[in-house]
């Protein structure tokens, strides 16, 4: 016998979710979090790199600088705006981090 509680007799409507279009930075991941995402990323890279003897101690400081570098004005420019990025400051560091992984590749 089915009664009132029974699951089968259901009226209510499936749950719709919505997924907008577009999901600001702010929501998705911020800018800050998306640069240090690469960064990380290449720093694996440079110390399997290194641990492989594909780069020399030399290429490899070069390199853990100027990640370091783009750290601190990562850091930096989010911390004058309240944990975010400006678009143009965004991608000057994209830029750079781009121009960190050519350099990777290159030297290993």
């Amino acid at each position: 016998m089915r009664g009132d509680d029974d699951i089968t007799t259901d009226d209510s409507p499936a749950p719709v979710f919505v997924v907008p279009a577009y999901t600001p930075a702010h929501v998705s991941g911020s800018r800050l979090e998306t640069i240090l995402s690469e960064l990380r990323t290449d720093d694996q890279r440079m110390n399997a790199d290194r641990a492989r003897g594909l780069l020399t101690a030399g290429q490899y400081q070069h390199l853990r600088a100027e990640d370091v570098q783009i750290r601190r004005e990562a850091m930096s420019v989010a911390d004058r705006n309240h944990g975010m990025i400006p678009m143009p400051r965004y991608v000057t560091l994209q830029n750079q981090a781009q121009h960190l992984q050519t350099e990777i590749r290159r030297m290993a």
